[in-house]
């Protein structure tokens, strides 16, 4: 799967997350553009990036900020300063 998403850094919220399957790669590589040309005033503080990831799952895994909130990321960051390396 592919994944266009749309993230605002200042408030940590995901704004926009489109599913694309492996095929239709061209057509989330044209929507990227579209996206960033249509957010182009704003791109200082959103991101819009595309991500290719087995599932949703998997990407909420693997890029887990762009689906938490500012209070989970600094729980998550302070869990991990807890363990021994």
């Amino acid at each position: 799967m592919i994944f266009l998403v749309v993230y605002d850094t200042n408030t940590a919220t995901l704004i926009e997350i489109k599913e694309y399957e492996e095929h239709h790669r061209d057509q989330a590589m044209e929507w990227l553009n579209v996206t960033q040309e249509r957010l182009i005033d704003n791109l200082g503080h959103l991101e819009v990036a595309l991500f290719e990831a087995p599932s949703r799952a998997t990407l909420e895994q693997t890029h887990s900020r762009y689906f938490k909130s500012f209070k989970e990321l600094g729980e998550s960051l302070s869990e991990a300063a807890r363990k021994p390396a």
